[in-house]
């Protein structure tokens, strides 16, 4: 099981490299800072933004999925997993998640 969950989320992953970010613009007004703070390679920093979007908004999947991608750069593989699985319970028609 839990290499089916760490496949799903290296796919997830690898598709957010080719896509890039999805949706449309998110509800919280601290979401550009935390996807510049990802993009930036500041991943810890974007993860603490992000930590506390989802506590504002606990239905957020695509701050979920970010926070899944920062964990993963920063090799969180557990975390990233379980961030991932949250975003797809959230909104499990979106492919890309």
């Amino acid at each position: 099981m839990r290499g089916r969950a760490l496949f799903s989320i290296i796919i997830l992953l690898a598709g957010a490299l080719i896509i890039g970010p999805i949706g449309a613009a998110p509800a919280d007004p601290a979401y550009p800072t935390a996807q510049h703070q990802f993009d930036q390679g500041a991943y810890s920093a974007a993860i603490a933004t992000l930590q506390g979007i989802v506590m504002r908004n606990k239905s957020d999947a695509q701050a979920y999925y970010l926070l899944a991608r920062s964990y993963y750069e920063l090799h969180d593989y557990n975390a990233a997993i379980a961030q991932a699985d949250q975003a797809i319970k959230l909104e499990p028609q979106k492919s890309i998640f």
